[in-house]
């Protein structure tokens, strides 16, 4: 009698610890994603919301942007005048003109760190297509 007990014990914790590492790899995905995607949002979101500060009480046509590339030292420079303190994580941010609009913000996933598996490839930008307009956010790179 108690042997069959300790082996339907022993079959139960076997099929539980079979499913969870079976499991393991869509949580950890999961988890990684979210992480970066937040991340990623949060810094573009500061970004968005300094370069509009700094340009608060001037007339549309004298509204001036920080534009800095995803590197060092320009990327460093770009957010320290913006106030901004550089990522540390597992994402980049940049910001530039396009033919499109006059601000893009974007974050996005370092290289090295999909190439690793930290985390998934994602990128989040902000457009303001004309001076002084609030502009939208979105995924470019869904999570």
């Amino acid at each position: 009698m108690i042997k069959e007990r300790v082996m339907a014990i022993n079959i139960t914790l076997g099929s539980l610890a079979l499913v969870g590492g079976g499991l393991y790899p869509f949580a950890h995905e999961a988890m990684s994603r979210n992480s970066a995607t937040i991340g990623a949002e949060m810094l573009v979101n500061e970004v968005v919301k300094r370069q509009r500060a700094a340009n608060a009480d001037k007339a549309t046509d004298k509204i001036t942007y920080v534009y800095f590339p995803s590197t060092e030292p320009g990327r460093g420079v770009g957010l320290s005048t913006l106030g901004v303190s550089s990522p540390t994580g597992d994402y980049t941010v940049e910001a530039f003109r396009d033919k499109e609009a006059v601000l893009v913000v974007r974050a996005y996933s370092k290289p090295e760190a999909i190439r690793k598996g930290d985390v998934a490839a994602v990128m989040y930008e902000h457009r303001i297509k004309i001076a002084g307009e609030d502009g939208t956010g979105r995924w470019v790179v869904a999570p």
